[in-house]
C-alpha cells in the first residue's frame, strides 16, 4: 500500500501562509512515508511540474530554481510509494503522466497482467492502467482492485480530482475558506493540522465510487463516477506484504516529529525569516549571525 496527500488552497488575502504550508507538507510527508518509503512523487499544478525521488519524501529537499516549491503551491498532490508491481525507480514512481492526465494511486489493481495483454501495454506498475484508461476515455469497469486516486486533467485549471474505491482517504475542509486538504489517513491529517496550527471546519470521509473536485480551495461533488470494480485487499496491512521493512511507530505522534533542517539532530521548533524549520540551538546561532551581519561585522562562530 502507498500514501497520498494534497491540497487545494485559496489565494488572495485569506491565503494560508508559506510557513504553515511548509509545516503541513513536511508533516504529511513524514506520516505518509510510513505507508511508502520506496519512492515518492509530487505534482505542482501551479507550474505543471512533476518531482520524483527515491526513498522517503520527508528527506527530499526542493529548490526554487527548479520551479514552484511544492509546499508553496496553491494546488498540488503527492504520493509515497511502497512497491508491489514494478521495481523501485523514478520511472515507476507516481504520479504518472498520460497525455492530459497526471495521477497517483494508493492501492492495487489486481488484473494488471490481463490489462497489459488486453490493451497491448507493457506497464510495469499496476496503477498506470487507471490513468491510461482515463486519458484514453476507456471504461474503468475493466479494472479490478481497491484504493484511492488523485489526478489532474489539464482541461480543468486549478482542479484536482479525488476519489476512493475501497481505499483510505480523509478530507479536511479548512476554516475561514482557506482551502481543502486530503491524506490517506484521518489521524495523520488531524495531527499535521494540529502541528501547523491550522483549524479544520470539518472532516469528510468521501463515499466509494464517486469523484470529487478540489477546485480553487473548494471541495465540490461531481457527476463523474469511479466505477472500478472493488475487490478487498489480499493482505491486512502493507507491512505484512514485505516483512523486511521496519515497523511503523506505534504512536502516530512519533511520525510527526519534524527534524531540524540544518542539523537534522534535534526537533524543529522555530522558524527563520527564510521559513527554515530549525531547532532551538540552530535558531540561536541564526540570531547571533544575523545580529553580526546587520552591524557589518564578520561572524566568527
Amino acid at each position: 500500500m502507498c500514501g497520498i496527500f494534497g491540497w487545494s488552497l485559496s489565494t488572495g488575502g485569506t491565503a494560508l501562509s508559506h510557513a504553515k504550508r511548509k509545516i503541513l507538507f513536511r508533516a504529511l510527508s513524514a506520516a505518509n512515508d510510513t505507508r511508502g518509503g520506496h519512492s515518492w512523487g509530487v505534482y505542482v499544478e501551479d507550474d505543471n511540474r512533476v518531482y520524483k525521488g527515491i526513498g522517503e519524501l520527508a528527506d527530499a529537499r526542493f529548490s526554487s530554481a527548479e520551479g514552484k516549491v511544492p509546499f508553496r503551491a496553491d494546488q498540488m498532490f503527492a504520493h509515497t510509494r511502497f512497491k508491489t508491481h514494478g521495481e523501485v525507480s523514478l520511472e515507476n514512481a507516481h504520479p504518472f503522466v498520460f497525455d492530459h492526465i497526471v495521477g497517483a494511486h494508493n492501492g492495487i489493481i489486481y488484473n494488471h497482467t490481463d490489462l497489459n495483454w488486453l490493451h497491448d501495454r507493457k506497464f510495469a506498475v499496476d496503477s498506470m492502467h487507471i490513468f491510461a484508461h482515463i486519458a484514453e476515455g476507456l471504461d474503468l469497469k475493466d479494472l479490478e482492485g481497491y484504493g484511492a486516486i488523485e489526478y489532474h486533467d489539464t482541461g480543468y485549471p486549478r482542479t484536482t480530482f479525488v476519489g476512493q474505491f475501497g481505499g483510505d482517504l480523509a478530507v479536511a475542509i479548512l476554516k475561514d475558506d482557506l482551502g481543502v486538504i486530503w491524506s490517506s489517513e484521518r489521524e495523520h491529517l488531524k495531527l499535521a493540522l494540529a502541528i501547523a496550527r491550522v483549524k479544520p471546519a470539518q472532516f469528510i470521509a468521501p463515499p466509494k465510487h464517486k469523484l470529487f473536485a478540489a477546485q480553487s480551495g473548494k471541495w465540490c461533488p461531481t457527476d463523474i463516477a469511479l466505477p472500478i470494480t472493488w475487490a478487498p485487499s489480499l493482505f491486512t496491512s502493507w507491512r505484512d506484504f514485505d516483512a523486511k521493512d521496519a515497523v511503523a511507530p506505534k504512536d502516530p505522534l512519533d511520525v510527526l516529529v519534524l527534524p531540524c533542517e540544518w542539523c537534522s539532530e534535534e526537533e524543529a521548533i522555530r522558524e527563520t525569516k527564510d521559513h527554515d524549520l530549525v531547532c532551538q540551538d540552530c535558531y540561536d546561532y541564526w540570531l547571533d549571525r544575523t545580529d553580526y551581519e546587520e552591524r557589518g561585522t564578520t561572524y566568527a562562530g
